[in-house]
């Protein structure tokens, strides 16, 4: 395909893995994103494909263009540092959330089910490590 204007003839629909990488860092650290090839608003959301590494895969859409992709995280993280572990820690019991100390993604928290009182469970997005509540 060849570029029209901002936005690309069918055949160029598909963002590159590239793109893909930038805007999936970019939306686990929540930092603005934009469509790379008309600078439209995107369309993130969770992936139902499992990363088999611990990471979230995220569907990726162009509203304006309908360019679209996958963002496959990396993974394979090494594991959180005791102070590392106790820092998130503090992070999600004073602000509510926190950030991985390996590539600065906020860490998804969640409560596993327990008996007789659950824990906190967090991960990290793009490096997939996690940390568990004592």
């Amino acid at each position: 395909g060849r570029a029209t204007g901002n936005c690309v003839e069918v055949g160029m629909k598909r963002l590159t893995k590239h793109e893909c990488d930038e805007i999936g860092t970019a939306a686990h650290r929540r930092h603005p994103t934009a469509c790379p090839r008309c600078e439209g608003g995107l369309r993130i959301q969770r992936s139902q494909r499992m990363s088999g590494n611990g990471g979230m895969p995220l569907d990726i859409r162009c509203n304006a263009c309908g360019v679209h992709g996958s963002y496959d995280p990396p993974g394979g993280g090494a594991p959180f540092t005791g102070v590392e572990q106790l820092r998130i820690w503090e992070s999600h019991r004073d602000h509510g959330d926190a950030l991985c100390p390996h590539d600065q993604a906020f860490i998804g928290f969640e409560r596993s089910p327990g008996i007789p009182a659950s824990k906190w469970h967090g991960w990290c997005p793009i490096c997939g490590s996690s940390v568990h509540e004592a």
